[in-house]
């Protein structure tokens, strides 16, 4: 599934549309319709998306560690409950 196709189902299941994303990021729907359809996203980018929607943006490893990741480089690792 492309990056663009799970940011339509997050934005779905917060009840959100690409306009509102688009607001969120102070830019034109257009312009957000455009890079949706480009699927042309950076990390930054992905941590707004997350922001707007009211989540975090993770690496979850197979043995359930985790690693959030923040804008402002405090990124956090986080261990799994029944490690």
């Amino acid at each position: 599934m492309r990056v663009s196709d799970q940011i339509k189902a997050l934005l779905s299941m917060k009840g959100k549309r690409v306009s509102d994303l688009a607001a969120f990021f102070q830019i034109k729907p257009q312009s957000m319709s455009n890079k949706v359809s480009r699927n042309n996203w950076t990390a930054d980018e992905l941590l707004k998306v997350a922001e707007c929607c009211g989540c975090r943006v993770a690496f979850i490893f197979s043995d359930g560690q985790c690693i959030y990741l923040s804008n402002d480089g405090d990124n956090e690792q986080q261990k799994s409950p029944d490690a």
